[in-house]
C-alpha cells in the first residue's frame, strides 16, 4: 500500500475500526496523529494514541460526543495529564480532572510541564491539599503565587511564604498576616528584607522571635536583642545560629534553661573553654551534646567517654573524632547500646568488631556480624565469631 493511500485511509472517517487500529502502530507520526484525529478510531485506540497526541485528540470531533453521552466518562490519567499541558481545555475534560481522587490532583499539580493556565484553574480547587500541592511546586508562575498568597487557608499562605518565587513585595504582605505561623515563615526566610526582621524582633508570638532567632540571614544587632528573650525556645534556637558573636555564646552558656545549655554544647563555634565547663554540667542531655559536637576536642571525648551516663557514652562511641584507644574501652563497657552503637562507628577497627561478634549479648553479636559480613563480602563466615 503506497504512502498515500495509508494517508487516506488514517483521515477517512469512513474507514473501519479495526482497519484504524491496525494504522495506530504505524511507525509513522503523521499517520498516527491522523488516526488520533480520526471520529471513527475505536475509543480505548484514542486514549492511547492521545498521551503522545494530545491536541489531535482534542480535535477530534468524537470526544466532547463522548462526553455528552456519558459526563462521567473515564479517561486514563497519563492521557489527561497530556491533555492538560495544552493551553486550552475545554469545561467536559476540566470536570473529568475534577472526579479523579485528590492524590492524582495532587500528583499533577506538582509537575513542572503544566501551562500557566492550568495552575491558575487549579489554584481554586476546593480541596485544600490540591491546593497545597501547587503552592509546594517550584515552576508554578507568579500569576499563581499571588493568587494563593490570598488563600484563606493559612498554611497555604505559609506555604507561598516559604516559596522560592515569592517576590519581596508578596512577602512583605504576608509579614503583616494575622496567623502567626505564616509570620514565622517569612520571619525564619533568608530572603527577607532587614526592615522587616527587626520587626518581627518585636512580635508577641513566641514562634515568630524563634523563626527569627533561627534564620542565618538575621543581622548580630537582631541577634543580640533576641539573646534576653523570656522564651526558651528562642534562646535555644539563637544559641544555634553560626552567626552569634563568641562572647554571647558564652553568656548562654550560662542560661538556667538546659535547653540553652545543650544548644551552645552542639554549637560548632562554641570555644574549647566553654565546652570544657559545659562537660561538667548537670543536665546528661548537655554533656551528650558535647559528646555529639564534631567539633569537641579529643581530650574532652576521652573524658566523656568514662561518664556515668550510658547516653553519653552512646555519643562518644558514635563521634567519629572518638580515638581508637577509647573505642576498644568502649566496646567492653557494660552497656549493651554502648556496645552496639562502637559497631557502627566507621573507625572501630577489625579486631574489636571480631570480638564483638562473638559477644555473650544477640543484639551485639549480630549487629556486629552483620558489620563483618558488609565489610568482607567474600571470606567473612558467621561461623567463625559464634562463640
Amino acid at each position: 500500500m503506497t504512502p498515500d493511500s495509508l494517508f487516506d485511509l488514517a483521515s477517512n472517517p469512513n474507514t473501519p475500526p479495526e482497519q484504524l487500529r491496525e494504522l495506530a502502530t504505524c511507525e509513522d507520526v503523521a499517520i498516527r496523529q491522523l488516526v488520533t484525529a480520526n471520529p471513527n478510531t475505536p475509543t480505548e485506540v484514542l486514549w492511547k494514541l492521545g498521551k503522545e497526541f494530545p491536541a489531535q485528540l482534542l480535535e477530534n470531533p468524537l470526544l466532547p460526543l463522548l462526553f455528552l453521552e456519558n459526563p462521567s466518562l473515564f479517561i486514563p490519567s497519563n492521557t489527561l495529564v497530556s491533555l492538560f499541558q495544552l493551553e486550552r481545555v475545554p469545561c467536559y475534560l476540566k470536570q473529568a480532572f475534577l472526579r479523579k481522587n485528590v492524590e492524582f490532583q495532587q500528583t499533577i499539580a506538582q509537575n513542572p510541564n503544566m501551562p500557566v493556565s492550568f495552575f491558575e484553574w487549579l489554584a481554586q480547587s476546593s480541596e485544600l491539599l490540591v491546593r497545597w500541592a501547587i503552592a509546594q511546586n517550584p515552576y508554578i508562575p507568579l500569576s499563581t503565587i499571588e493568587q494563593l498568597a490570598k488563600d484563606s487557608d493559612s498554611r497555604i499562605r505559609r506555604a507561598i511564604g516559604l516559596h522560592s518565587k515569592t517576590p519581596v513585595s508578596l512577602l512583605e504582605r504576608l509579614a503583616q498576616d494575622s496567623n502567626p505561623e505564616v509570620r514565622g515563615a517569612i520571619a525564619g526566610k533568608p530572603s527577607t528584607p532587614v526592615r522587616w526582621l527587626e520587626r518581627f524582633a518585636q512580635d508577641p508570638d513566641a514562634g515568630v522571635r524563634r523563626a527569627l532567632a533561627g534564620n542565618r540571614n538575621t543581622p548580630v544587632h537582631i541577634l543580640e536583642q533576641l539573646v534576653q528573650d523570656s522564651d526558651v525556645k528562642v534562646r535555644g534556637a539563637i544559641a544555634l545560629n553560626r552567626n552569634l558573636p563568641v562572647h554571647w555564646l558564652e553568656r548562654l552558656a550560662q542560661d538556667a534553661d538546659a535547653t540553652v545549655r545543650r544548644a551552645i554544647a552542639y554549637q560548632p563555634n562554641t570555644t574549647t573553654h566553654c565546652l570544657e565547663r559545659l562537660a561538667q554540667d548537670a543536665d546528661a542531655t548537655v554533656r551528650v551534646a558535647i559528646a555529639r559536637n564534631l567539633n569537641s576536642p579529643k581530650p574532652l571525648l576521652e573524658k566523656l567517654a568514662q561518664d556515668s551516663d550510658p547516653g553519653v557514652r552512646v555519643a562518644i562511641a558514635r563521634n567519629p573524632n572518638t580515638p581508637t584507644d577509647w573505642l576498644k574501652q568502649l566496646a567492653q563497657d557494660s552497656d549493651s547500646g554502648v556496645r552496639v552503637t562502637i559497631v557502627s562507628n566507621p573507625n572501630t577497627p577489625v579486631d574489636i568488631l571480631q570480638r564483638l561478634a562473638g559477644n555473650w549479648e544477640h543484639s551485639v553479636s549480630r549487629c556486629a556480624q552483620a558489620k563483618l559480613e558488609k565489610l568482607f563480602p567474600n571470606s567473612y563466615r558467621r561461623k567463625d565469631w559464634d562463640f
